[in-house]
């Protein structure tokens, strides 16, 4: 839920907490109804395995790498952007609008982002950026490109993205057409997952 209210690090810390300290016991890997943080402390657990826990636990880890916003797709809300280092790499990620493909590596100064797939959302593909990336420009496919709202957004696939610390320069355009931009931090939410 957080990463849709575009909350990338509660999200995660979310995730992180549910994996590493609610899984009671911890060797079933599964979680329970009711969760709690006293591992001796005696009370009720509902039903284990929970079958809705399960599938919500399931629609949060997806939506960190896909999910459907009206008739948008938005990739990678939910990545951290420490696991760039190393790479991320969604393979065939069924949407509603088919699936999607993307990697996503750091080299240097800029960030590179692969997208290819069958997806064809009607209003596109949005990549919102967390705050450490804020002041990045962009190219999409060789060309400059807008980060709007502290998200790159395109049409279609396969797209072929480039994020950077200085402003973008395309092989195809001269530099004052590159496109500086500020992507702000998601609103504070007082929400619950």
């Amino acid at each position: 839920m957080f990463v849709r209210l575009g909350e990338r690090d509660r999200a995660l810390a979310m995730a992180r907490y549910f994996t590493d300290v609610s899984s009671r016991p911890h060797n079933w890997n599964e979680l329970a109804e009711v969760v709690h943080a006293k591992m001796r402390a005696p009370s009720y657990i509902g039903d284990m395995p929970h079958t809705w826990v399960g599938s919500d636990y399931i629609n949060a880890t997806r939506s960190i790498f896909a999910y459907e916003k009206g008739d948008s797709l938005v990739l990678a809300a939910g990545v951290d952007p420490k696991w760039l280092i190393e790479g991320v790499v969604v393979s065939n990620l069924p949407t509603q609008f088919g699936s999607v493909d993307y990697r996503m590596m750091q080299q240097d100064d800029q960030i590179r982002i692969a997208v290819s797939g069958s997806a064809r959302p009607p209003q596109g593909f949005s990549i919102p950026l967390p705050a450490s990336l804020a002041g990045m420009s962009a190219e999409i496919n060789g060309q400059p490109a807008a980060i709007t709202n502290g998200e790159l957004k395109f049409d279609k696939l396969p797209a072929e993205a480039r994020l950077f610390t200085a402003p973008a320069v395309s092989t195809n355009a001269p530099q004052s057409e590159a496109v500086p931009t500020n992507a702000p931090a998601a609103p504070a939410s007082a929400a619950t997952p």
